[in-house]
């Protein structure tokens, strides 16, 4: 026989077991968003509020959805101010950015295993946007015109090392390099202009090294340069 003392203990045990499993705290986030390759903060990005939950074993029974959006401004940055959200063992909840340099940005779902928000607690996220597609090309303007027996140009554009929020060093390597010079037994017949084939590459920083024997007289030049996300870049050579 089931007596009201029962009765009322089931039903606190299924109250008690609702607020353990589907209660909710209210969380605050201060985020920033920033691309590590160019340097820089990032601007009118779209960040997203995940929330992460897992049904099953496998990886292909996690789902997510968006429970929330904010635009960084001018430096990058961006809030979320008290958030609701499950404290559930089989819900997490992250930041990721859905859109940057006005277009759609991918972010992992199932394969996520790190960077999951604290329930709760009151915290700042640092985000980064790399590895974005830009275009590049090299504009020769009056290459070797005029010069004499001799004269040269060499031209190096190599990556800058850099660190993301996890440590990880990135960079370094070449993108493009030429060494156009005038021989007496090849004198040089380039047009006034002269463009490279556009290569694919990344939006990052580039070290641009030029050194000129023109007429006789050395030069040596060494910079930083952006190339843009999304964009043909045209480097433009000087001669």
């Amino acid at each position: 026989m089931v007596t009201t003392e029962k009765v009322l203990k089931m039903i606190g045990l299924i109250f008690l077991m609702f607020v353990l499993f589907c209660c909710k705290k209210k969380t605050s986030i201060e985020a920033k968003v920033y691309n590590y390759a160019l340097a820089e903060p990032v601007a009118n990005a779209k960040v997203v509020l995940v929330e992460r939950k897992e049904s099953g074993l496998f990886v292909s029974d996690v789902s997510c959805i968006e429970i929330a959006s904010a635009t960084t401004d001018t430096e990058g940055n961006c809030s979320f101010d008290k958030e609701k959200l499950k404290t559930g063992a089989k819900y997490t909840y992250y930041l990721a950015v859905a859109e940057a340099y006005g277009k759609a940005q991918d972010y992992p779902c199932g394969g996520k295993t790190s960077g999951f928000l604290e329930i709760g607690e009151n915290q700042n996220q640092k985000l980064d946007v790399g590895g974005i597609e830009a275009t590049l090309r090299i504009q020769f303007n009056n290459l070797l015109n005029p010069s004499q027996p001799g004269d040269s140009l060499i031209i190096g554009l190599s990556t800058i090392e850099y660190n993301t929020p996890k440590g990880i060093a990135l960079g370094g390597g070449g993108v493009f390099s030429a060494f156009p010079y005038y021989n007496i037994n090849s004198p040089p017949n380039f047009p006034a202009i002269l463009l490279t084939e556009p290569q694919q590459t990344e939006a990052q920083r580039l070290k641009r090294y030029i050194r000129k024997r023109k007429l006789g007289v050395m030069t040596i030049k060494v910079d930083t340069i952006k190339v843009r996300p999304y964009e043909t870049n045209t480097v433009v050579i000087d001669w």
